[in-house]
């Protein structure tokens, strides 16, 4: 879910699921509607851990807390910065998957983001070379 449209396919299925413990990891970078992804997406989860990806564009996790706690419903919004830590805290929110506790955890917002979180989960080598997409690699 990296745009608008992604954002309300994400809540599409998250609206068909039984209820269950819920956490949202979230980051985008510049010059996405992070406004309206939080919107959509914030008030289906109960709690929102806004956090910025490696790349440079990433949007402060300050600014993102900010238009996440404003959302109508928005379960609690935890600022942390390093991806990996916001992701070990939301698994640790949402608590130990077993047969009585279906806990989610959801990353979206920025295809880097979610990334950086496969590569650690997956424990994959990541890329030296900064992440680049083709809106900063134009304003070179």
């Amino acid at each position: 879910a990296h745009n608008a449209e992604g954002a309300q396919a994400l809540a599409a299925v998250l609206d068909t699921l039984a209820r269950q413990p819920t956490a949202l990891v979230f980051s985008v970078v510049e010059g996405k509607p992070a406004r309206e992804m939080l919107e959509i997406l914030a008030p289906r989860f109960d709690a929102v851990f806004v956090t910025r990806s490696s790349n440079s564009r990433s949007v402060d996790p300050a600014t993102l807390h900010a238009l996440a706690s404003a959302q109508p419903g928005a379960g609690k919004v935890i600022s942390i910065s390093d991806p990996l830590e916001a992701l070990a805290a939301a698994r640790a929110r949402v608590g130990p998957s077993t047969a009585s506790n279906k806990g989610l955890v959801v990353g979206a917002g920025s295809t880097f983001l979610v990334g950086d979180l496969r590569a650690s989960l997956l424990y994959e080598t990541r890329d030296p070379l900064p992440t680049s997409d083709p809106i900063s690699s134009r304003r070179r």
